[in-house]
């Protein structure tokens, strides 16, 4: 959840500091840093990102990249950058659903209840008895109804993903999970992981399907008439959970 997310990223910036320290200045803004609630602050405070020492530019850089934080004040926007992108993908996640509820009650169209019922009867391990299949295609005609609907967007809107698309994304996503250990790898090295990765038709599907589910939202982003709001975290949380 978000929340989760939010103490990930303070997590990963401990971890880095705790990583990259030589020094009892940096131990202590890893201490300080462990106290810091985030949740609800902008950023953490002077007292805690200062420690015992004054900042410098060393400890920004080995916090990020080289050059990029020059200062106390970037330091701080950039922290609150990074736990501001940690709710991206709750935020995206809550566009999709809305978008797929109000396609499947606004889309009208009639599907073969009685085949896919008779066809539920038989297609898993254990054969279901008639009332199981009834109950079994109540919790599935939603879905049912979203795979149709969204196949039709793909075909209509040319959607579909090539494999060095597929590749393009996997090697991104080998990229920025190397990185959130501290590693910076070099192109071949991300063109074999991938390349043995999409060996692995199970892994193959996964990835494939992360990347439609990608492309299908950029295209509503794109497409349909969106209103932005913006809220508080709690008021975030109990939109996009049902739960404060």
């Amino acid at each position: 959840n978000c929340k989760a997310s939010v103490v990930r990223f303070v997590a990963t910036l401990r971890q880095r500091l705790l990583r990259l320290s030589k020094s009892l200045r940096l131990i202590g803004c890893v201490r300080h840093l462990h106290f810091w609630n985030p949740i609800g602050s902008a950023a953490p405070s002077s007292s805690a990102l200062s420690c015992v020492y004054s900042l410098n530019q060393e400890l920004f850089d080995k916090i990020y990249a080289p050059g990029t934080v020059t200062s106390e004040n970037e330091l701080k926007e950039q922290i609150k950058k990074d736990l501001q992108k940690q709710f991206e993908p709750q935020a995206d996640q809550k566009l999709l659903n809305d978008i797929t509820e109000f396609l499947v009650e606004k889309t009208k169209f009639k599907l073969p209840a009685d085949f896919l019922k008779r066809w539920m009867q038989t297609s898993g391990k254990e054969e279901l008895t008639p009332e199981q299949a009834a109950e079994e295609y109540d919790k599935s005609e939603k879905g049912i109804r979203y795979q149709l609907i969204e196949g039709q967007i793909i075909t209509e809107n040319k959607l579909d993903i090539s494999f060095e698309e597929l590749k393009d994304f996997a090697g991104t996503l080998v990229a920025n999970q190397m990185r959130q250990y501290g590693q910076e790898p070099e192109e071949k090295q991300i063109e074999g992981i991938v390349s043995n990765i999409l060996t692995n038709q199970e892994e193959t599907r996964r990835i494939s399907e992360q990347l439609m589910s990608n492309k299908i939202l950029t295209f509503f982003k794109e497409n349909a008439p969106l209103k932005q709001k913006k809220v508080g975290f709690d008021a975030f949380v109990k939109e996009a959970y049902g739960k404060a």
